[in-house]
């Protein structure tokens, strides 16, 4: 399994800071089938503020197994192999050490396992219009946690994950219902752009590589 950084290799787009004054580097693992402006809007427009960003999607899940218990097994290797090389990528290529994780309703379900719970080189996390019965339990308790959800109606399981975070004692999870983003590669900063920019300036504010926190 590879990860390229150029377009169209495993859905793989890379945005690489442009402020000079690097805070860190988002990876965002979207659905192979996903080319939502948003995303790539969102990447685009945070380089500008110290990020790297890094789209990229899981690997087809394997539906031709003969036995189902198999099928499972291999996908979810697939998929924290994915994610590994992902974390490899911005750390060894980039420099990035400072890492958030954001996924969608497609991608949460398939990455969220012990493994991921326990990755100490994520500092970050953001659940993007997540509507999954997957539950928060076993993250960090101290991991800042962005839940979002865009559009007229929230995702039916929006509510619960705020009664989940406070059961699992999850004190840096926060909860945001936004409008529909643009879908526009305009710089133009929206409310989605402005509101993911700020929580990582509050939760997750970087350092260079070399130097004291900032």
């Amino acid at each position: 399994m590879q990860l390229g950084p150029e377009p169209g290799e495993n859905n793989t787009r890379l945005f690489v800071d442009q402020s000079g004054t690097p805070q860190g580097g988002l990876i965002i693992i979207s659905s192979a089938e996903s080319d939502d402006m948003k995303l790539i809007n969102l990447a685009n427009y945070l380089t500008y503020y110290g990020w790297t960003g890094l789209i990229t999607s899981l690997p087809a899940p394997i539906t031709n197994a003969d036995d189902a218990d198999d099928a499972d097994d291999a996908n979810s290797s697939a998929d924290e192999e994915m994610l590994a090389l992902a974390i490899q990528f911005m750390q060894q290529k980039k420099g990035q050490f400072n890492l958030v994780l954001l996924v969608l309703n497609e991608t949460w379900p398939r990455l969220y396992t012990d493994s991921l719970a326990g990755k100490p080189q994520l500092q970050g996390l953001i659940l993007l219009d997540v509507d999954s019965t997957t539950a928060l339990s076993g993250l960090p308790k101290n991991m800042p946690l962005l839940d979002i959800a865009t559009g007229r109606q929230t995702p039916f399981k929006f509510a619960e994950r705020k009664s989940q975070a406070r059961r699992f004692s999850l004190a840096e999870y926060q909860q945001v219902s936004l409008p529909p983003a643009y879908r526009s590669l305009s710089l133009r900063e929206t409310r989605f752009t402005k509101r993911i920019r700020g929580w990582l300036l509050r939760h997750v504010q970087g350092m260079e590589i070399g130097t004291t926190a900032r």
